[in-house]
């Protein structure tokens, strides 16, 4: 398989093992300095599981902290529920997005995508 993203990184669990798929630091629109995007080839011998994210999750203001959730917290969350089936997972990051936001306003889209192959 090949991965090419803008933006966003994707993550890729093999087992426990975590992959970063990281993604290209440009818009996938018109861009000053345009450039190709880079091919990553993706290789398994196992199930995976792959997610891939916008950063509305990452961006949200927390009503306590003030501070937005961010990538790091994101991906440990990620690690903590990729065991668990796929509505036990879409279950426990709804609940997490809540328990963060709190009473603040949602500030972006979110969408969060798993797959298994």
């Amino acid at each position: 398989m090949q991965f090419s993203a803008a933006y966003n990184n994707a993550y890729l669990f093999e087992g426990t093992d975590l992959k970063i798929l990281e993604a290209d630091r440009m818009p996938i629109s018109i861009h000053l300095r345009e450039k190709k995007f880079k091919t990553i080839d993706i290789h398994w011998s196992d199930t995976i599981k792959l997610y891939l994210a916008t950063d509305g999750f990452q961006d949200q203001i927390g009503e306590n902290s003030g501070r937005k959730y961010f990538t790091k917290r994101f991906r440990k969350l990620l690690m903590n529920i990729s065991s668990l089936s796929f509505s036990e997972q879409k279950k426990y990051l709804e609940k997490e997005f809540q328990m963060w936001k709190g009473n603040k306003k949602q500030i972006d889209d979110i969408l969060i995508v798993g797959i298994e192959i």
